[in-house]
């Protein structure tokens, strides 16, 4: 869910993706200003659902032991298609959709933190968005 949410902040830059070949990093002056607000938004949703972060954790940077078992692009291929069903449902941009996105995820992180320390999760959510936002997306998203 966090890499959709990269995912459409990237393509709300309008950057011509369609030149370049899916799986291209593309670093960009947007994706680092506008990147942060997914991050307040999954904070935010922490925050208002009561789940406490353990900084300690969070300091310690990815977890080997709690890696994505799908590579981006295949995670976007998977949820591309209901993603976009979604934000064409609800009449969403590009960036709005991104920000749905950001906070599904805390909404997840909530959820399942029995399952997963939301330190970790948090952190893999943060991996998620900026690999998104700086990863073009496949065909399928353009």
């Amino acid at each position: 869910v966090s890499g959709m949410a990269g995912s459409f902040l990237l393509r709300s830059f309008a950057l011509g993706l369609d030149a370049l070949a899916p799986g291209t990093a593309v670093l960009s002056e947007e994706a680092n200003l506008h990147g942060p607000r997914l991050l307040q938004i999954l904070g935010g949703v922490l925050a208002h659902g009561g789940v406490e972060l353990d900084r300690e954790i969070l300091s310690l940077g990815p977890d080997p032991d709690h890696q994505p078992m799908l590579e981006f692009s295949a995670t976007q291929a998977a949820l591309e298609a209901p993603f976009s069903a979604i934000r064409a449902r609800h009449q969403l941009s590009a960036r709005e959709a991104a920000e749905a996105a950001a906070a599904a995820s805390g909404f997840l992180i909530q959820q399942f933190a029995e399952v997963l320390d939301p330190s970790v999760a948090f952190g893999i959510a943060v991996h998620g968005f900026v690999e998104g936002a700086k990863t073009v997306p496949g065909p399928a998203a353009q």
